[in-house]
């Protein structure tokens, strides 16, 4: 399992990085050239992707797999991750789940 997050407008990165280096698992944080981000930890790997429309949206999209924690407020992103079996955790704190008719 690792951590994907939607880094662009994600309020809680900091929290995500402790939160990984207690249980030790592997964050990317993935976001367009207008949001430099930068993390000296070795578990952490930024993936900065050209500034367009859902540009980093594709990307974590198409890295997600089974089981991994995915962190968005993008709805649209959530079902993309949902659709795959990852968890969806908004940054909010609460979980995105699919909804069955």
């Amino acid at each position: 399992m690792k951590i994907l997050v939607d880094a662009d407008a994600c309020p809680v990165k900091e929290i995500i990085v402790r939160a990984a280096k207690k249980y030790e698992k592997e964050v990317l944080m993935v976001c367009d050239v207008a949001h430099q981000l930068f993390y000296e930890e070795p578990f952490v790997t930024v993936k900065t992707v050209d500034k367009g429309a859902d540009s980093a949206d594709l990307v974590l999209a198409n890295l997600a797999q089974k089981q991994d924690l995915c962190v968005t407020s993008d709805y649209g992103l959530a079902t993309l991750f949902l659709t795959k079996g990852s968890v969806v955790l908004h940054p909010n704190g609460f979980f995105l789940r699919q909804r069955h008719h």
